[in-house]
């Protein structure tokens, strides 16, 4: 603020000047008053403001709407300072401020003109006075003791607003990268590996035929067709995968519900004593109902002529027992308990006309159940492949499928050569070497220097040794890797058989 005036530009002009300096003090004091409630007004508002930023879209506006509640409250502070003064009540306060004697006038009376020398004199001296006070510290402006406060809390809450800010427009841009890149349709290019599933199933109709494979492909085409012309995004295309997926596992679960398997065992313990029989006992051993279904017919034969022996007193019995537990676990398929069935009335009453009508219709049922056997492997192999498809998408990281690796067309195709056959007996007793083998013993001579010899003989015995213990998770694991060994590869069903009842045999107890 500017100190004492000169009267060089005359009495009124000087007092104008005077009044002008305790204006400013009247308005600086009026804002030191006002100044509390607007800062913290402004930092309770900025408060607010950040706290539903937390939890709302608004961060996305946070330091505009900072910004503008600062603007807001300096204007206010403004308006304050400019606002128009009391001349009356200036006056006094220059005069409470100004601590004039009585002797002269008060700053009230100064204006007041008279033609009086000692009026005229009265103004100069008061003038004068007035001239000669610092009007800082005669008029002091005092600010709230702790005005810092809310003013210091104001700025940290702008800079958290602004964190904030920056932090929800990153998320959102991260977002709405996500989202062009979940809704960016897939080429046909990255599609390649699942097109050629599906023409591996089009190659497997064409070898056999069957109905539910037909109607899978006629609700697959669409997909197809939209792949080709690359109308789909990742995520359409996972959905529609998943559809295919349960159709696949829903059909798998219909021919397990209804599969003659859990009853092959009991049924080979039925009839592995009977005439004629043993061959059908030890395809039934193996779960090789394509061959079980061979050795019915020749079994049915063979009782049908007459050459085959019932069995009498208590191996009768027996059998019969054993062929009604196999009915009763057969509930599940109609004609292969009613063929069981009759196959233990011809037992109980020695009738092998009735065996062979029993065998015909077990011959049937074994027929249905290699049909669904092999189904449900072309369905287990197709699950595969689905699920390889899968797991090269939606991985954060974009589509990456590889080669397909398993093939359902190659699967059904007859192999010729090496491994493509098996030994049908692979249950059965073991064979006998008969081949005249002579104990020998090798004897050497040592040669000069240092040496060690060490002599081992055939007919030592082996050192047997117990196998650790697997825990289930290690079981189900090894499991998972022979089952995809065995689509993988186009093995004879005797011999995916035999990996079956191997895992089958070593599965944890605690894991039944």
């Amino acid at each position: 603020m500017p100190g004492n005036v000169s009267t060089a530009d005359g009495p009124k002009e000087a007092f104008r000047k005077q009044l002008r300096i305790a204006s400013a003090r009247y308005r600086w004091e009026r804002l030191s008053r006002a100044s509390r409630p607007i800062a913290w007004t402004l930092a309770v508002t900025l408060l607010a403001v950040l706290l539903l930023s937390l939890f709302t879209p608004l961060a996305a506006y946070a330091s505009q709407i900072a910004l503008a509640l600062l603007v807001t409250g300096l204007v206010c502070a403004l308006v304050i300072y400019r606002a128009g003064l009391d001349r009356r009540r200036l006056l006094i306060r220059m005069d409470a401020h100004g601590k004039l004697p009585d002797s002269v006038l008060t700053a009230g009376d100064w204006e007041n003109t008279a033609e009086d020398p000692w009026r005229e004199r009265q103004r100069l001296e008061t003038l004068n006075l007035l001239e000669k006070i610092d009007w800082r510290k005669a008029w002091a402006v005092h600010w709230p003791r702790f005005l810092w406060l809310p003013l210091v809390s104001s700025l940290l809450l702008m800079l958290a607003l602004g964190i904030v800010q920056r932090n929800w427009l990153e998320q959102t841009r991260s977002a709405l990268f996500a989202e062009q890149q979940e809704n960016a349709p897939v080429t046909a290019e990255q599609l390649k590996p699942l097109e050629q599933v599906f023409q591996d199933w089009e190659d497997a109709q064409k070898i056999a035929p069957s109905p539910e494979m037909e109607e899978l492909l006629k609700q697959i085409k669409p997909m197809r067709d939209q792949m080709a012309a690359g109308d789909l995004t990742e995520k359409q295309v996972l959905l529609k995968l998943n559809e295919v997926q349960a159709r696949l596992q829903a059909a798998k679960d219909r021919l397990e519900a209804s599969s003659l398997e859990p009853m092959a065992q009991a049924l080979a313990d039925a009839v592995k004593d009977l005439d004629g029989m043993s061959g059908l006992a030890a395809a039934l051993q193996r779960k090789d109902f394509a061959a079980a279904k061979d050795q019915a017919a020749q079994a049915q034969q063979k009782y049908d002529s007459g050459a085959a022996k019932m069995p009498e007193g208590e191996n009768a019995q027996t059998a019969a027992d054993h062929l009604a537990n196999a009915a009763q676990k057969a509930a599940n398929d109609a004609q292969a308990s009613s063929s069981i069935g009759q196959m233990q009335n011809a037992v109980s009453k020695k009738d092998s006309s009735g065996m062979g009508k029993g065998l015909g219709g077990l011959k049937n049922s074994m027929a249905q159940q290699a049909q669904k056997q092999s189904q449900s492997h072309n369905l287990s192999l197709q699950l595969a492949q689905i699920s390889d498809c899968k797991n090269g998408m939606c991985n954060g990281s974009g589509i990456k499928m590889g080669p397909p690796q398993l093939s359902l067309t190659k699967s059904l195709q007859q192999q010729k050569g090496a491994g493509s056959a098996s030994d049908p007996n692979l249950f059965g007793a073991q064979t006998q070497l008969d081949a005249n083998h002579q104990q020998m013993k090798i004897t050497g001579t040592a040669g000069s220097g240092a040496s060690e010899t060490k002599t081992e003989s055939t007919n030592d015995p082996h050192q047997e040794k117990t196998a650790s213990g697997m825990n289930a998770a290690q079981f189900s694991a090894y499991q998972k890797l022979s089952e995809q060994a065995t689509e993988d590869e186009n093995l004879p069903v005797a011999d995916r058989q035999m990996i079956k009842r191997y895992f089958e045999d070593i599965r944890p107890q605690a894991n039944p």
